[in-house]
C-alpha cells in the first residue's frame, strides 16, 4: 500500500492503489479472458500513477517520482498475467487431454460391458440349447430300443405268420386231394351202374363247389405266404437301419460330451436335470469363468449336434412306424 503522511489520509481512498488493485484483482476468479483481465490491469495502474502525481502531495511520495518504478510495475504485471496465461493453457490442455481420456475409459468400460453382457447372453442362450440337445439325445436314444423291441415281435409275428401259412397249404393240398378223391368216386359210381346217383350228386354241384373252394385256399394260402416273405424283408432292412441310428447315436454322444466340457458343465449322467442343474451353477458362479467358458463355447457345433439328432429322430420313428404298420398286418 502506498504509505501517506496524516494530512493526505482524507485522499488515501481516493488514491491507494493497493485498494483499486486488489478489488480489481479479486475479479480474477471471474474473468473468462485473461489478457482482458492484463489490459485493464496495466490501464488501472496507469490511471492510478496519473492520478497520484497529480495530486498536490504527489512531491512529499517518493515512490511518485520515478517514473521507472511505475514501468517495472506495469511490466511485472503483464510477465506475470503472461506466465498465468500460458500456465491456464497448459491446464486447459491437460484438462482436456483428461476429459478425453476418462471418455476414452469410460467407453472403453461401456465396451467391456457390453461385450460381457454379450457373452454371456451367449452363454446364457446356447447353455439353455444344452439341456435341450441332451432330452434330445435322450428321447432319440429310446427309440432304437423301442425300435428293436418292435423288431423282435415282428420277426416272432413272422415266424407265427410263416408257420400258420405252411400249415394252412398243407390243409389245402391235403383239401385238394380228397377232393379228386371224391371226384373220382362219384365218376365210379356211374361205371358200377349207380348212374342216377352220380347224376344228382353232379347236379347237386357237390364236387365242383368243394373243387372250387380248395382252389381258393390253395390260393389264399399261397398269396398269405408272399407277406411273410416282404415282412422278413422289410424287417431285415429295419435291423440295418437300426444298427446304422445306434452308431449315430454313439458318435453323437461324444460332440454332446465336447459342447458340456466346454461350459464347463460336469454330469455324471446325460440327463435334462442334471444339465439344467449344472447350467445354473456355473451363470451363478464366477463371472471370469462364465465368460472364459462363453469365449469357448462352440455354437455352431451345438447347432449341428441339434439338426443331426432332429434327422435321427425323424428316422427312427418311420421305422418304429413301419413296424408297428408291419406287426398289424400279419
Amino acid at each position: 500500500m502506498i504509505e501517506t503522511r496524516d494530512e493526505c489520509k482524507s485522499y488515501t481512498e481516493k488514491y491507494s492503489a493497493s485498494i483499486r488493485l486488489s478489488s480489481y484483482a479479486e475479479q480474477l476468479d471471474k474473468m473468462n479472458n485473461l489478457i482482458e483481465w492484463k489490459n485493464e490491469m496495466v490501464k488501472l495502474v496507469g490511471q492510478t500513477h496519473k492520478e497520484a502525481k497529480s495530486s498536490a502531495y504527489s512531491r512529499k511520495l517518493w515512490t511518485l517520482k520515478d517514473d521507472e518504478k511505475v514501468k517495472e510495475v506495469v511490466q511485472a504485471i503483464r510477465n506475470l498475467t503472461d506466465k498465468l496465461v500460458v500456465t491456464l493453457e497448459l491446464l486447459e490442455t491437460v484438462r482436456v487431454s483428461v476429459d478425453e481420456a476418462n471418455k476414452t475409459v469410460n467407453s472403453t468400460v461401456n465396451s467391456m460391458e457390453n461385450v460381457n453382457k454379450t457373452m454371456l447372453s451367449a452363454l446364457e442362450g446356447n447353455g439353455t440349447l444344452l439341456p435341450q440337445l441332451v432330452g434330445q439325445y435322450s428321447e432319440v436314444s429310446a427309440q432304437p430300443h423301442e425300435a428293436k423291441g418292435r423288431l423282435a415281435t415282428t420277426q416272432g409275428n413272422i415266424n407265427s405268420t410263416m408257420k400258420a401259412i405252411e400249415n394252412a397249404l398243407v390243409d389245402a393240398a391235403a383239401t385238394e386231394s380228397l377232393v379228386k378223391y371224391v371226384n373220382g368216386l362219384i365218376l365210379l359210381l356211374s361205371l358200377f351202374g349207380y348212374s342216377s346217383v352220380s347224376r344228382q350228386l353232379r347236379g347237386a354241384k357237390i364236387a365242383s363247389e368243394t373243387t372250387h373252394d380248395a382252389s381258393d385256399a390253395k390260393a389264399a394260402a399261397l398269396m398269405a405266404s408272399e407277406l411273410p416273405g416282404s415282412a422278413h424283408s422289410y424287417a431285415s432292412t429295419a435291423q440295418v437301419e437300426i444298427e446304422r441310428e445306434t452308431g449315430s447315436l454313439e458318435s453323437i454322444k461324444p460332440q454332446l460330451m465336447k459342447h458340456l466340457n466346454e461350459t464347463g458343465i460336469s454330469i455324471s449322467s446325460l440327463t435334462t436335470e442334471a444339465c439344467d442343474k449344472g447350467l445354473s451353477e456355473l451363470l451363478n458362479g464366477s463371472l471370469a469363468v462364465a465368460f472364459s467358458r462363453a469365449a469357448g463355447l462352440n455354437s455352431s457345433g451345438m447347432a449341428k449336434t441339434q439338426e443331426a439328432l432332429k434327422k435321427l429322430k425323424a428316422e427312427a420313428a418311420l421305422v418304429n412306424a413301419k413296424l408297428a404298420y408291419i406287426n398289424g398286418s400279419l
